[in-house]
């Protein structure tokens, strides 16, 4: 299963087979919409409101990217990674992810494993 993660991220990162483009005040992060949806009824809705075949565009007015990144990192490998230089502050991302409605299980794995890591940067 690890290994799955680490290539569903790796995938991510670089962009390979992503089929959606999630834009927020200060920049955008591209993403698989089946990874999305399946972990946030937010994410469910508005991908299924649009009609684009090949790519969509999910508009997050309101949120920073970093916020987005630590986000979309946890729901692809399963731990919350903060930038040290950007992002110390897990209210902020707590918000996001309840604002976003990711699902209850997923956050209850998070305190359970406490997968909680600081970069420095």
């Amino acid at each position: 299963m690890q290994e799955l993660t680490a290539n569903l991220f790796e995938f991510q990162q670089c962009g390979y087979l992503c089929d959606t483009v999630i834009v927020v005040d200060d920049g955008h992060v591209k993403a698989h919409s089946v990874i999305l949806a399946a972990v946030s009824p937010v994410f469910k809705r508005a991908l299924k409101s649009t009609h684009q075949p090949v790519q969509h565009t999910i508009m997050l007015p309101g949120m920073q990217l970093v916020i987005v990144n630590v986000i979309i990192q946890f729901v692809y490998t399963g731990k919350i990674v903060f930038p040290k230089s950007e992002c110390d502050d897990l209210a902020k991302v707590m918000s996001a992810v309840d604002e976003l409605e990711i699902k209850l299980h997923i956050i209850r794995y998070l305190f359970h494993m406490q997968t909680f890591m600081f970069e420095s940067t």
